[in-house]
C-alpha cells in the first residue's frame, strides 16, 4: 500500500493508522480513530501476530481508556498462526491500562456461525 496516496485514505475529521503488509502484493489495514479521541497507535508487546494493528482511545468523559485493535486473519492461516492469534488476543486482555478493548476484524472463520462466533468470544 505504499503507493496509496494519503489523500485518498484520509478522512477529515479522523486521525488513522496503518500498517502495509510486508509479504506478498497489496494488502494492509488500517483503523481510523475521530481526531477528537485519537491517542496513539502501540505495538502489543512483540506479537508474533503480524497482521494487527491497535491504538488506546481515551474516553471523551476521561473515565478510562478504550484499547482498540484490527486483525486480519487469512482464510487459508494454520494452527501455528491461529495461537498467535489466540495469544494477541489473550495480551490484549491483560493490558491493565484499559478499561476496555474492542476487537474488530477478519478473521475468516468460514466453518462458523455468529452463535459459534459469540461463544468462541465469551470463552476468551
Amino acid at each position: 500500500m505504499e503507493d496509496i496516496n494519503y489523500a485518498e485514505i484520509k478522512i477529515n475529521g479522523y486521525e488513522f493508522y496503518r500498517k502495509d503488509r510486508r509479504k506478498g502484493k497489496g494488502g494492509g489495514i488500517i483503523i481510523y480513530v475521530n481526531s477528537l479521541h485519537s491517542e496513539l497507535s502501540i505495538d502489543l508487546m512483540n506479537s508474533d501476530f503480524e497482521e494487527s494493528l491497535w491504538c488506546k482511545v481515551q474516553s471523551h468523559k476521561g473515565d478510562g481508556q478504550l484499547l482498540a485493535g484490527v486483525c486480519y486473519r487469512c482464510p487459508t492461516s494454520n494452527l501455528e498462526n491461529n495461537a498467535k492469534l489466540l495469544e494477541l488476543l489473550e495480551l490484549a486482555s491483560k493490558h491493565s491500562y484499559s478499561s476496555h478493548i474492542l476487537v474488530m476484524g477478519d478473521f475468516n472463520y468460514k466453518d462458523h456461525t455468529v452463535d459459534q462466533q459469540y461463544r468462541l468470544a465469551s470463552s476468551l
